[in-house]
């Protein structure tokens, strides 16, 4: 039975991989799935990007099923639309049983590692990188696995309940958060 916190489920098509991979889609998904009923406005100020750019973005996410409205609040001279999530997570499962998809989710797994890559870098450069402290916000771990069937699939079931740990550790409207990206891919070695 899968863990409630990952319930429901979106299968994504090709598509939406391709949508859900692009830069400003990509934090604007990531920032509704840590804080649901944000407006555009919110949005905008939390990925430092123009508010016209992130509703664009925005219609383009909900065209696709991706992302819902909520309902409104009072704004400062009209009603502002508020955003979540169409769905807890999103699947690959059935997006990936065609070339199309598989290729699909390798461009994004390579558009998440570089962003994150990215955000790695500039933590360090800014100083906002804190490494080798208890807190760290900042590091990676590589490691060459020589697992059979059996290995991969206890290697599976251990990255779901990191992921499904590391989802009821947000913490939600507080001063002083940090966003930390982690990115997880693994692959054989040809």
């Amino acid at each position: 039975m899968p863990d409630p916190s990952l319930l429901p489920t979106l299968a994504v098509s090709p598509e939406q991989l391709k949508l859900i991979s692009f830069g400003p889609r990509r934090d604007i998904v990531a920032a509704l799935a840590n804080e649901p009923g944000l407006s555009a406005r919110d949005l905008a100020a939390r990925l430092h990007r123009p508010v016209t750019g992130v509703y664009r973005h925005l219609d383009i996410l909900a065209g696709a099923g991706l992302i819902r409205a909520t309902g409104e609040r009072r704004g400062a001279s009209r009603p502002e639309g508020l955003f979540a999530l169409s769905f807890a997570t999103f699947s690959t499962v059935e997006a990936t049983a065609t070339p199309e998809g598989r290729d699909a989710l390798a461009q994004a797994a390579a558009r998440y590692a570089a962003a994150t890559a990215r955000k790695f870098k500039r933590a360090i450069d800014d100083g906002s990188a804190r490494l080798n402290t208890r807190d760290a916000n900042t590091g990676f771990s590589v490691m060459d696995l020589q697992l059979d069937r059996a290995g991969v699939e206890v290697l599976h079931r251990l990255m779901r309940d990191f992921v499904v740990k590391a989802r009821k550790l947000r913490v939600r409207q507080q001063p002083d958060l940090e966003t930390i990206s982690v990115t997880i891919l693994f692959a054989p070695e040809p």
